[in-house]
């Protein structure tokens, strides 16, 4: 697998959480007014990411047969469980050969592929352009209240 497809997947949802508990920790403290930049840088981080690995599965895409191209990406197993079941005969639903005891296990795993990624840069699109909106109201409105308060101050 291309560590390209394998760190945008982690990177997607992995920069907003490090910035949301960046901020969490840090904001009030340390960042104060500036709270807001790793949010935007990692919003804006993350749709970058977005792009890139919508890329990379559409040049896989082209390649990919009848059913299309997917990746799915095993971060870890939360759990595993050997002959947790006996899977019973019951035609036509289960065939004879699959008849027997059966594993469980449950993956935490990120899966790319056409429409998961065109989801993925819609959505990030659109929080790095409303945060990216918050972040110029905000200047733009700190610009004003510094004017009028120099405005204010020559008058006075």
């Amino acid at each position: 697998m291309d560590d390209t497809l394998r760190n945008c997947l982690i990177l997607i949802p992995a920069l907003p959480l490090t910035a949301a508990v960046l901020v969490a920790v840090l904001g009030p403290r340390v960042l104060r007014g500036y709270s807001h930049w790793p949010v935007v840088l990692a919003l804006l981080g993350s749709f970058i990411c977005s792009v890139v690995l919508w890329r990379e599965v559409a040049q896989r895409q082209e390649g990919a047969g009848e059913g299309g191209y997917e990746e799915v990406v095993t971060l870890w197993t939360w759990a595993n469980v050997e002959n947790a079941y006996n899977l019973k005969a019951n035609p036509p639903a289960v065939s004879a050969a699959d008849v027997g005891w059966r594993n469980f296990r449950i993956d935490v795993a990120l899966r790319a592929d056409a429409l998961t990624v065109l989801r993925m840069c819609d959505v990030s699109a659109d929080d790095a352009v409303a945060v990216l909106d918050y972040a110029l109201a905000r200047g733009i409105l700190v610009a004003a209240e510094s004017g009028l308060r120099a405005g204010l101050a020559a008058q006075g």
